[in-house]
Formats: C-alpha cells, structure tokens, sequence
C-alpha cells in the first residue's frame, strides 16, 4: 500500500493508483478508507467499472446497502458481462428486501454460469421471500445436486415445502438438515410439524423431543408435543408434559385447558375443574372449556355448578349441542323436568338419535307422566343401546302405566335377561300377567315373587 501512496504523491490524477490503493484497503479490513479510494478512481474515470464493482462490495462490508447497491449497479452497466458484478448486486438487493430485482440478478449471472452456487442459493432465497416457493424449492434442489451437505439450502427447501404442503418431502427435507447438523434445533421443531400435519404423532414425538435433548426448557415445543400425545391417547404423559410447561412459567388459557381435559380423561374430575377455571380467569369465552367444566362437575354431582357453567356456554353460543345435553342431564338430575325436556329437544336438534339424550328425555316424561311420549323416546335410544337396562326399565314401567300389558311384559322378560335380581322388574311383570288373567303364567319362581310382592312401589 505504501507504494500506491508514493504513486500518488507524484501523481494524484491517476485512477489505477487509486483503485489499487482502494483494493489494499480492502484487503486489510480498512473498509471506509477503500470507499474513500474507490471514489477518487471513480472521479478521475467515472466509467471505470472494477471501481464500482469493489466500492459496492466496500459498501456492503459495511452495511451501507443503498449506496452498495447503486455501485453496483453501475458496475453491471458498465460490465454487463462480468457475472460477479450482478451476483453481487443481488446480494445487495436482497438485503435491502428488493427480491424482485434480486432474483433478476441472479438470475442473468445463471445464465453466465450456470453452476454458480452463490447465486442458486440467492435465487431460491429471493423467490422464498416473494412467495414463489415452487421456483425456490426448484432451485435449492439444485444447490442440493451440487453441493451435497449445503444445511441451509435442506432447512430453506423443507420450510417453502412445508408453505406448499408437501409434507412428506419437507420431512425428508428436514431429515437431511438433521442428518449434516444434528444440532439443528429448528430443524427437529419443523420437521415434528411436518409429521403432525401428516397425522404421525409418534414420530412427531421423537422429533420434538430431538428438539428437547439440544433446548430443554423451550415451553412452545413441550406444548406442542404435549398436543401430540393427546392424539395418542397417551393422557398421563400429556399431563406431565402440560404441568411442566405451567412449571416453566407458561400461563396461558390453552395451557390450563389441555391440562384440565387430560384430567377430565383420567377422571380427575375435581381436578379437572380447577385447572379449567384458571383457564377459564384467563379466557373467559371459550366454549370448549366451560362445556368440560360442566361435564366434570356433572360427573361430580355438582349439578346447580354443572347448569352455571353450560349456560355460560350457551351465552356464548346458543346452539351448542354438547350444552344442551349436558344442562338436560344435570336440569333431569335436580328434578326439574320440563325445563331438561326443553333443553334435551335443543340437543336433538342437531343428533336425532343420541340415545343417551333420548334416554333422559325419555325418563323426564316419564317422571311427569307423559308416558306415550316417554315409551317412544326411550324405544329410540333402545335402538343405539339395546342392552341399556335402565332405559328398558324406565319403558317397560311406561308401558304398564300405560295399560299396554302384552308389551310391558315382553319388556320386562328382555330386562331379566339382562338382570336377574331388580325387585320392581319382577314385580311389575307379575302384574302386567294378572291384568292379562294370565294368573298361572308366573315370570318367577313362587318364592321370589311372593318374597317381592309387599316390597315394590308403584311404577
């Protein structure tokens, strides 16, 4: 560098003794000071192009991307046939998020030289970021053909595969980055997204707990695999993976929810409701949870609770089937029948033939003495659950309250069938026979019907 200084000193109009000075920065580091040179050279002959093409470089070094990018592009204009000039314009542009003109530019060096790395991967990058991720995935494939063990160039392909949902190659995509670089975090949590969307939820588990083994602590992705193994069926290693994400300080409305239907699932009834309470301080309108609240609390007997929480649903949502039933149930648990026939029809609205609706449809009517109605329900749900014997119970006594004797008695002979030791079943059976004068025609042995006959109430 000494030299070009000497040069100068004796001739400062010459432009070479200033781009070579320039390059001599450059080669040290000495960024700003090779602009500075570049300029000189430029001014002395504003169409020398290497002193472009080098001040852009300087410039990018330097983070000074508009004024990198105008050098440059003055140095293709000038050489419009020197490939590095445009790769490095694209380089330039695309930091300055111009993606267009960027894959323009690369893609006239491709044309100079085909093979050319730098600008394949600069391409494929620019068309990621314009959304043309079919022409992005096509060109890091060909970075990949060339260069074998290019990491980013698998990590890029598999995201623009994933934003085009193919799944199975972005899996395959992934798998290679994790193959070069098994410390690739990112690239485990990408490709446990692939295996979700391809409904592979044990592999997915893997490769979130690939992710785990290099960032331990990272709630997102223990949520995420906690979600999986719901899918699973695996409940109780869900719930550990759940509390330990609360554990970690993750505080949200989903989180105390997925907890809370996991123990619903273990029938952990009242912990259940507490964790969907928090969930529920948290989001107050969630549908979802408030119905698994009401259910919990029904299955707790808290049924005045069970009815709160499904009109808050229904508050939400008036059309709610799982709410209605459930209010139905709990509102025929408390004794108040005609409201529970009112919110059971609004069930049935949307399933006609849910038998367990149909059963505690059914058993309203009867408790208010609606009984034609009530042997039609509880026929309909017997058609789901033909051997449900309280819903054969409830239509054999119907039916005999009805005066329908040669049905009651059909009836009742399929409960025994079913169970063999209900008092009130033989009994009403027994009865339903004398109002036939079928007096000989005994259902039962003489000793258990003589045993029951001052036992039974009513039907």
């Amino acid at each position: 560098m000494l030299s070009y200084t000497k040069a100068i000193e004796v001739d400062e109009t010459n432009a070479h003794t200033w781009f070579y000075l320039g390059r001599s920065h450059m080669s040290l580091g000495e960024d700003d000071a090779a602009v500075a040179a570049f300029d000189r050279a430029i001014a002395l002959s504003k169409d020398f192009g290497e002193a472009h093409y080098y001040k852009g470089i300087a410039l990018f070094r330097t983070r000074k991307m508009p004024e990198s990018a105008a050098a440059l592009d003055e140095a293709t204009r000038l050489m419009p046939d020197f490939a590095d000039a445009f790769r490095e314009h694209g380089r330039a542009l695309s930091a300055l998020g111009r993606y267009i003109d960027a894959a323009a530019a690369f893609g006239t060096v491709l044309e100079m030289v085909p093979g050319d790395l730098v600008a394949m991967y600069g391409q494929a990058r620019a068309c990621d970021h314009l959304g043309r991720y079919h022409e992005a995935i096509a060109a890091y494939a060909q970075v990949n053909r060339i260069q074998s063990d290019c990491e980013r160039a698998f990590l890029y392909r598999g995201f623009a595969q994933m934003l085009t949902r193919q799944f199975e190659d972005a899996t395959e995509s992934f798998s290679r980055t994790i193959g070069l670089n098994p410390e690739n975090a990112e690239a485990w949590q990408e490709k446990a997204k692939a295996l979700i969307e391809l409904e592979m939820f044990g592999q997915a588990i893997e490769a979130y707990d690939g992710f785990l083994a290099i960032r331990p602590d990272t709630v997102t992705v223990l949520f995420d695999k906690g979600l999986a193994l719901e899918q699973l069926d695996r409940t109780g290693e869900a719930l550990e993976v759940f509390n330990r994400c609360i554990a970690l300080g993750l505080d949200t409305a989903r989180v105390h929810a997925e907890a809370g239907f996991c123990l619903f699932r273990l029938e952990r009834y009242d912990e259940a409701v507490t964790s969907l309470d928090r969930s529920i301080e948290r989001e107050p309108k969630s549908d979802r949870v408030l119905i698994y609240k009401g259910d919990a609390l029904l299955l707790i007997k808290r049924y005045e609770d069970a009815i709160g929480a499904f009109d808050a649903a229904l508050a939400i949502d008036a059309g709610l089937e799982r709410a209605h039933r459930g209010r139905g149930i709990a509102l025929t648990r408390t004794g108040r029948f005609e409201d529970a026939i009112v919110a059971l029809d609004r069930a049935l609205e949307g399933d006609p033939a849910a038998p367990d609706v149909l059963a505690c449809k059914g058993y309203s009517l009867y408790r208010l003495g609606r009984n034609k109605e009530a042997v039609e329900a509880l026929g309909r749900a017997l058609k789901k659950q033909s051997k449900n014997k309280q819903v054969l119970l409830w239509r054999s006594k119907a039916l005999y309250r009805l005066g329908r004797y040669a049905e009651a008695e059909a009836s009742f002979a399929r409960f025994h069938a079913l169970d063999p030791d209900i008092a009130q079943a033989w009994y009403f059976h027994a009865m339903s026979l004398v109002f036939m004068e079928r007096h000989y025609d005994s259902p039962a042995p003489p000793h258990r019907s003589l045993a029951l006959h001052d036992t039974c109430p009513r039907p």
